[in-house]
């Protein structure tokens, strides 16, 4: 929202909301920085605006969706990465917000306030995994409830020691009287005997297996599995799971002399594979700049097509254009027919 004063040109911050002057480079209530350039805050404020806004309703998704969606357009946009890291720590999400601030932090290291929610991310990180070694190591009864169910198992077992010593002293008068008596054949008349003869019932098939569920327990462990086992596992650096859209958002470094198209294919068929309930997967490349010089989703419909071409004589780097022919490229001689990013100069 922008507002003509008296005197100068005021804006609102998208972070606090707060009217401040347009000249400023700080919002002073909230220490926002109202960046300049390409995917800055300016050209992006009412997506931020409204991801900020489901945020502070509650709406965890929704302001996810939002962010992601800015990302898409403007992968180097920092508020966005930093809004992330705020929505994940309302949550209790520690880890995936102590990691959307470092990518912030990486774009812009002189940002204070994304600086001191790392810090802050850090600690609670830290307390964390000290309280969860300090239950590991202390087992204290939590409640009399437990008390109560100890005294129970205390008892049964008594019972089942007890009923084991009388059931052996019963065996031992048995095999005493067995021994005065010998016991004479059985004989089952024959009408008994047809009576007796066990029918074939027809077999039943087996219960038909439940459908799987995808939870986040198993998005978890399918994370893992990308790291552990993807062909080019060297080179990534995080994994996000949005369950929304059963979308994973995967970011990686850029291979020397490999063209940004033919990464992105490996790291999308990794992800296919370690989480086969993934609908798209976005992959997001940082250059040799440290930005992100490239971000391109491929649907698994589109990837089994490009995979089945495989093998065949069109050659990889094809493949991999194929596979993201709408990809964004931070630099323009890096799209296809460019072999490699070229080098930075430092301008």
């Amino acid at each position: 929202m922008a507002v003509q004063g008296s005197s100068e040109y005021k804006i609102s911050c998208p972070r606090c909301f707060a009217v401040i002057a347009a000249a400023n480079d700080f919002c002073p209530e909230c220490g926002y920085t109202m960046g300049k350039g390409e995917g800055s805050d300016t050209e992006v404020y009412q997506d931020l605006a409204q991801a900020n806004l489901s945020r502070m309703r509650g709406d965890k998704q929704a302001a996810i969706d939002q962010c992601l969606k800015i990302l898409r357009a403007f992968p180097n946009n920092v508020t966005a990465h930093s809004l992330l890291g705020e929505i994940y720590l309302e949550h209790g999400e520690l880890t995936q917000a102590k990691e959307w601030f470092e990518m912030a932090l990486d774009l812009d290291p002189k940002a204070v306030r994304e600086k001191q929610m790392l810090d802050r991310v850090t600690q609670d990180l830290a307390r964390k995994d000290h309280q969860a070694s300090v239950e590991t190591l202390e087992v204290k009864p939590k409640s009399g409830l437990t008390l109560l169910w100890a005294t129970m198992v205390g008892l049964i077992l008594l019972v089942g020691i007890a009923s084991f010593f009388v059931g052996q002293n019963a065996g031992k008068k048995s095999e005493k009287v067995a021994e005065q008596a010998p016991a004479e054949p059985i004989r089952i008349p024959a009408s008994e005997q047809a009576a007796v003869t066990p029918t074939t019932e027809p077999a039943q098939s087996p219960p038909a297996p439940a459908p799987s569920v995808v939870n986040a327990a198993d998005d978890a462990e399918a994370v893992q599995v990308i790291f552990a086992k993807a062909q080019k596992g060297a080179i990534i650096q995080t994994i996000l799971v949005n369950p929304a859209q059963e979308e994973v958002v995967l970011t990686a470094v850029a291979e020397a002399d490999v063209p940004f198209e033919t990464t992105a294919l490996m790291l999308a068929g990794d992800v296919f594979v370690g989480r086969p309930a993934t609908k798209i997967a976005t992959v997001r490349i940082i250059g040799s700049s440290g930005r992100v010089s490239f971000v391109g989703s491929v649907e698994r419909s589109a990837y089994d097509e490009v995979q089945g071409l495989s093998g065949g004589d069109t050659p990889v780097d094809e493949l991999g254009v194929k596979a993201f022919p709408n990809a964004w490229h931070l630099d323009a001689s890096t799209r296809p027919g460019s072999a490699v990013e070229p080098p930075d100069t430092g301008e």
